[in-house]
């Protein structure tokens, strides 16, 4: 077997059985029976995934549909839960609420075969749908990163650093070998919130540090949903306060020197902000809330770095002694 198309997910069980269904149809009618398979990893949820997925496996019973459950919550234990689950020597991993439309598995196809030393190969994504024109979202930076569009342009590319590569990731098998499977210390967001690629940005980092091949192919353009709660300042504020952690999360492991450096200018800009939006509140100047969003992200870095540092600084103490 050489593909395994596999989707990890947590309570999303409509979500997830639509893009299923979607992905068989497709593959049905691109791919030759036999060469492929789809795993979905239920990440501890508690709708009603498992039944939903195996009602599609009995619709389809020529398809090969794997079910598996993962307890421990978190997009790293889920995708390690698909890696032993599966059989294909190439793995593709795709987010549950994305959705595949044309010749997207010819696209697949012909990346993998153009490059044969790749051990990554991604492709670009894109939102199904139009931003709404609200003054808040238009406010932001990269607000379609944080919604699931990412586009590194139109040329194919090699990585040259951790960047954030976009879904889906085409693996081959023998990468898990060489570098291991995903860091379970990131991609761990609690609940429904899932910082957009911490998991895949450290993958990748790894991969290019053991000196492989990682390619861009912007052919293999796969579409995203734009749902509604993501539509909402919660999810804004929830997604940069879990991308200030991951990323100080990562540079305490993989950049130590840009850690300090950051964790001490972070520190001061947070507190300034804080103090600039209490005075602004008290005057009747509420700040922008892209100054409001900038804030969780530099707190998040900022708590998350100190949660990290503590025990390593106690355990520098202990060793003195």
């Amino acid at each position: 077997m050489t593909y395994s198309f596999c989707l990890c997910t947590r309570n999303r069980d409509s979500i997830v059985a639509r893009n299923v269904t979607r992905l068989i149809r497709h593959l049905q009618k691109s791919a030759s029976p036999g060469n492929y398979e789809i795993v979905v990893i239920n990440n501890a949820s508690t709708d009603a995934t498992e039944k939903e997925i195996k009602s599609i496996a009995s619709l389809y019973p020529l398809v090969s549909v794997r079910y598996g459950y993962e307890k421990n919550r978190g997009i790293s234990f889920a995708r390690n839960a698909a890696i032993r689950l599966s059989r294909g020597k190439l793995l593709v991993f795709l987010d549950d609420d994305m959705y595949v439309t044309g010749n997207w598995y010819r696209h697949i196809q012909r990346a993998v075969h153009t490059y044969p030393d790749a051990v990554i190969i991604g492709g670009k994504t894109i939102l199904d749908r139009p931003l709404p024109s609200w003054r808040w979202i238009k406010s932001l930076d990269f607000v379609e990163n944080y919604l699931g569009e990412i586009d590194n342009g139109n040329r194919p590319q090699k990585l040259k650093s951790g960047s954030l590569l976009p879904l889906p990731h085409i693996v081959r098998r023998d990468c898990f070998t060489t570098i291991g499977l995903y860091n379970t210390r990131f991609g761990n967001a609690q609940g429904i919130f899932q910082v957009p690629g911490s998991e895949d940005v450290e993958f990748i980092t790894r991969a290019l540090d053991h000196k492989l091949l990682v390619m861009y192919c912007p052919t293999i353009v796969t579409m995203h949903e734009l749902l509604p709660y993501k539509l909402t300042k919660h999810y804004f504020r929830q997604q940069y306060y879990e991308e200030g952690k991951e990323l100080s999360r990562f540079y305490f492991y993989y950049r130590r020197n840009k850690f300090w450096l950051d964790l001490k200018v972070l520190s001061k800009d947070a507190l300034k902000t804080v103090l600039r939006m209490i005075k602004g509140l008290l005057i009747g100047r509420p700040a922008s809330f892209h100054r409001e969003v900038q804030m969780f992200f530099w707190w998040g870095y900022v708590l998350s770095g100190l949660v990290l540092l503590i025990p390593s600084l106690r355990k520098n103490a202990v060793d003195r002694l």
